[in-house]
């Protein structure tokens, strides 16, 4: 089994979904206004978007950027990356 690169990191394990589960690193959210206006981290809205690292599913690959619900799936931290473990009815849309 060959290293995975996540997020630039090399990491030494692989973390594999079972079941129709999809795992997923946040994208992250805007930190400036079109205008150049930082936004305070109070104010800024979660990210609802993610990037697809690994997948037992048929309906996303890895590197999909997908759209989740608010309060789906499981975070974790896996290696130093924080992770979300989604099941593939957590999945809301596909951007392509």
């Amino acid at each position: 089994m060959s290293p995975r690169i996540y997020n630039t990191k090399i990491m030494a394990k692989q973390i594999i979904p079972v079941g129709k589960r999809i795992i997923i690193t946040t994208i992250k959210a805007e930190e400036k206004t079109a205008q150049g206006l930082i936004i305070p981290d109070a104010n800024q809205k979660k990210p609802l978007m993610g990037l697809v690292i690994e997948t037992s599913s048929d309906v996303v690959e890895v590197g999909d950027t997908v759209v989740y619900g608010e309060y789906a799936g499981q975070k974790i931290n896996f290696e130093d990356n924080d992770l979300i473990i989604l099941e593939e009815s957590h999945i809301l849309a596909k951007i392509v």
